[in-house]
């Protein structure tokens, strides 16, 4: 069975591997490593801060945040994904007023946490893919210049658990994941961000929590709670973890000084749910999860603008995410037998 959105031999001749001289360069010149970090969480669909982008050829890096473990394991993947995408409407502005639920973040994040226990386990084999289906919008305009949404992007990723490339399909058109080079890893290892070497996060919730603060510091955030908090929800986006690890990021990011409850929040899908909050005066920006209330599962991502600048109003979104469905399939392009929707 061909992959979902294969197309003609001249189209994957264009999705040849973007490293052909070796790992830290564009096919149109070098990776700067600290773009490289800046753009970790690229993959859930959230904003990039400071990394830079190129509008033609366009070139998404994809990059999966490194696992915390005691090897500080890190990992990234990257795509070929020349073909330019329009921009779009934008998801609502949230005016910039937070309309607060009563809840307090410790109370939601501890449901989440409980309900995230009571889910049966999905495990992917080494030789298998962990499958994610979901709707991102992202900032299509110049670094640092005024946010310009794109349309929003239905996505499918089939995520390597060993040492082989991955696929990624965007509206139709499929390109392919190529692992890069850690500076942990020689050429050709197996992808540290696994549900493996996820499964050897430390449960406990103030043990993780440094181990992500330390991580996020190591990866140049000088805010490192916005750090964790941003690598947590990148992980919780994923799904690509046991019931317990999703726990433990849960109560870890309970205990970050400063999260809120928002009344409602909307996901890139359209559906509503409470907002779990943590805004970055450094860089004028608000992040927010998106929790069902009934269910207490992570549905998608936002980020708002704080502050009226050239980048635009205060309250205007800055990006989105939705996952829809997950599961494990047996090779990369090629659909599960059984997704797990998201509720």
């Amino acid at each position: 069975m061909n992959p979902v959105g294969e197309r003609d031999e001249l189209a994957l001749l264009r999705d040849r591997d973007p490293f052909p001289a070796g790992a830290g360069s564009y096919p149109d010149g070098p990776l700067d490593a600290r773009a490289a970090r800046e753009l970790a969480h690229l993959l859930s669909g959230a904003p990039v801060r400071t990394a830079a982008r190129r509008r033609r050829p366009r070139l998404r890096l994809l990059l999966a945040v490194p696992v915390v473990a005691a090897a500080a394991l890190v990992a990234s993947l990257t795509v070929d994904a020349s073909d330019p995408r329009g921009g779009g409407p934008a998801p609502e502005a949230d005016g910039g007023a937070l309309r607060l639920s009563g809840l307090e973040a410790t109370v939601v994040l501890d449901r989440a946490a409980t309900g995230a226990d009571a889910q049966p386990p999905l495990v992917p084999r080494a030789d298998q893919f962990w499958y994610m289906r979901s709707v991102v919008v992202q900032n299509a305009g110049r670094y640092e210049g005024p946010v310009e949404l794109g349309d929003p992007v239905d996505r499918e990723a089939w995520l390597p658990q060993g040492p082989v490339d991955g696929w990624i399909v965007e509206d139709g058109v499929g390109y392919r994941l190529v692992n890069a080079i850690s500076e942990e890893q020689p050429s050709g290892g197996e992808p540290t961000t696994t549900y493996a070497r996820m499964a050897q996060l430390p449960l406990d919730p103030a043990t993780l929590l440094e181990a992500l603060r330390a991580e996020a510091g190591r990866w140049g955030y000088e805010d490192t709670d916005l750090g964790a908090f941003v690598a947590a929800g990148d992980w919780l986006h994923t799904g690509m973890s046991p019931p317990g690890t999703v726990a433990a990021l849960y109560r870890a990011v309970a205990e970050i000084p400063g999260v809120v409850v928002v009344e409602d929040a909307v996901d890139a899908a359209g559906r509503h749910g409470l907002g779990l909050s943590l805004t970055a005066p450094a860089v004028a920006t608000r992040y927010e999860w998106v929790i069902d209330p009934t269910t207490w599962t992570f549905l998608g991502d936002n980020s708002y603008l704080v502050e009226g600048s050239d980048r635009g109003a205060a309250g205007s979104s800055a990006g989105g995410s939705a996952l829809l469905a997950r599961g494990v399939a047996d090779s990369a392009g090629v659909r599960p037998d059984v997704e797990v929707p998201v509720p």
